[in-house]
């Protein structure tokens, strides 16, 4: 992240060159001004690579009238900068919205006076709009100071994310708006905690395609963290947004239920009455006490009523799981479905769907076991979604880490877990693996699906993914027809693979492993290397989101 000289002579070479310089307005809010605060912030202004900008500061009429007239002698030698002082009791988006008006910038954005923005902030932005002069709104990653100016703790975003937006406030100040689109929902409303910011982003996507919304893959927001906080941002989400968020919805006519959990929001979506049959498929090869445990704590452990259960018997002959499928059969709600041909996990759960009466489906594994008792009205919910593809669960192993948080694509080569081997409740990057969030994939080990969404991508693909790898095509498929894939941590299941799990040590399944790892990378390689849910700036080596290095973002004054 490091500007040399020969990187900066560049950066100013490239802005001369834009075909489009738009000018960018720059909205400094001071709450309770502090001398050495403002001078750091508006140097951070002044010294911006790309000088096609104004910037107006807001300031309270209470503030001390030394610090006014401070504001005064730093503002006084440019005439780009606006000082507007304002009656304390004033509602602060009336002044943002005149401000706004009154500028001739195309782009707005806000930043308050713990806010630093990274010299080469504008200049990005600018190029950003010259590639998409259609974009409604771009935003940055952003990290903290510390009172030595350390630097310490980036967030390095996922691309547009409706669901992790919907759960936390995860753009928060990095963001520039268009001011026609501002002004065209409405300008900023009042609401609590001055998060108007959040409000207008929701009426945004309200009212634009979700294709408008860009991401810069850089730390462009410095944020100067302070002593007494707790907070690595002062994004987790509160009672304050519950409000904020419910707008959303209603406007959206959505009547969803908003809880406060942990820090981030919980959705709940409501489900119809009656609620839809789910097919829960479970392919099995004898594995009685893992058959058992899963389907046991199915039947004694699950809120939700209305499912039938598909068991996939693929050439079981031990006695013990034999006498299993007999006593299984007496169960009105239970069906046992042969597969009689070699193991092929895409032709088996195919099958099942095929002959399955519900209108949702949830694939699980035989070694899972289910621990909370709301699971499948969770995944669920999230799998009526109209524009919701694949939902997939949290997944620990027996000894109580994370096995699956959702999958990153490009791991270790191809696809991976997120935050697998971390302890239970870990909250990972800036609280995400807390929340429900948009995935490019899903693990099929406990995946539920609408039943005519699986069937309109062609199933799980039985020729060339027979074991490995199936759920990761199918998830991409799905992404590629324009569903959403959802992840959530409130569906909490055991999955009993073991932690340590070898390689595959036979010829034959090496050999297996390898044409499918070589068939997903012909067919999707561009995708993995560019997940939209993760961050070129983080590891692909490691399932932590811990840094790259190096990082795998374009520097376009390099180009």
């Amino acid at each position: 992240d490091y500007l040399s000289k020969k990187d900066i002579k560049r950066i100013k070479s490239k802005i001369q060159a834009l075909r489009l310089q738009p000018r960018i307005l720059i909205i400094l809010i001071l709450h309770a001004p502090d001398e050495a605060q403002i001078q750091e912030s508006l140097l951070t202004i002044k010294t911006q690579f790309y000088e096609y900008w104004e910037a107006t500061i807001i300031c309270p009429n209470t503030a001390p009238q030394a610090h006014i007239q401070m504001l005064r002698d730093l503002t006084s030698d440019d005439p780009r900068i606006r000082l507007v002082s304002i009656p304390a009791e004033d509602e602060i988006c009336v002044h943002l919205n005149q401000a706004i008006r009154e500028s001739s910038a195309q782009f707005i954005c806000l930043l308050d006076e713990s806010d630093r923005l990274a010299p080469h902030a504008l200049y990005l932005c600018a190029h950003e709009i010259n590639n998409h002069p259609d974009a409604q709104m771009i935003y940055a990653d952003e990290d903290s100071l510390n009172e030595n100016d350390d630097r310490y703790n980036p967030y390095f975003k996922p691309d547009w994310n409706p669901d992790l937006f919907a759960s936390q406030d995860y753009l928060n100040r990095a963001c520039f708006y268009r001011k026609e689109t501002i002004l065209a929902v409405g300008g900023f409303h009042p609401v609590k905690n001055d998060n108007f910011t959040k409000d207008l982003t929701f009426r945004i996507i309200e009212a634009f395609p979700a294709a408008h919304i860009h991401h810069l893959h850089f730390v462009l927001l410095h944020r100067l963290k302070h002593p007494e906080s707790n907070e690595i941002f002062e994004i987790n989400s509160t009672e304050n947004d519950i409000e904020i968020v419910t707008g959303h919805f209603k406007r959206m006519h959505s009547k969803v239920r908003v809880h406060s959990d942990h820090g981030a929001l919980h959705i709940k979506y409501p489900l119809p009455d009656p609620k839809p049959l789910v097919s829960i498929i479970i392919p099995t090869r004898n594995a009685f006490p893992l058959l058992s445990t899963c389907i046991n704590s199915i039947l004694t452990k699950t809120s939700y009523a209305n499912f039938e259960l598909l068991v996939v018997n693929n050439q079981s002959d031990q006695p013990e799981t034999l006498q299993y499928f007999n006593q299984l059969k007496r169960n009105s709600a239970v069906r046992i479905i042969d597969y009689k041909e070699a193991f092929n996990f895409a032709a088996i759960n195919n099958l099942a769907a095929q002959q399955a009466h519900g209108s949702v489906l949830v694939f699980l594994n035989n070694d899972v076991e289910i621990l909370s008792p709301g699971w499948m009205e969770e995944m669920v919910s999230h799998a009526i979604r109209p524009d919701i593809g694949a939902v997939g669960a949290m997944l620990y192993y027996p000894n109580d880490t994370i096995q699956h948080a959702g999958i990153i694509l490009g791991l270790k080569g191809l696809a991976g877990h997120a935050y697998q081997h971390q302890p239970r409740g870990f909250l990972g990057q800036q609280g995400r693996a807390g929340c429900v969030q948009n995935y490019s994939a899903v693990t099929g080990a406990c995946l539920a699906i609408g039943k005519t969404k699986f069937l309109q991508v062609g199933g799980f693909d039985p020729d060339n993914l027979k074991v490995a790898y199936n759920d990761v095509d199918l998830c991409l498929k799905l992404y590629q027809a324009g569903f959403r894939n959802v992840w959530t941590p409130f569906a909490e299941l055991y999955h009993h693979e073991s932690a340590s799990r070898a390689y595959e040590d036979d010829p034959h399944k090496q050999a297996r492993l390898q044409a499918e790892s070589d068939y997903m990378l012909a067919k999707w390689g561009k995708v993995l290397m560019k997940d939209p849910a993760y961050n070129p700036n983080l590891s692909l080596v490691h399932a932590d989101f811990s840094l790259a290095f190096p990082p795998r973002v374009n520097k376009p004054w390099q180009e």
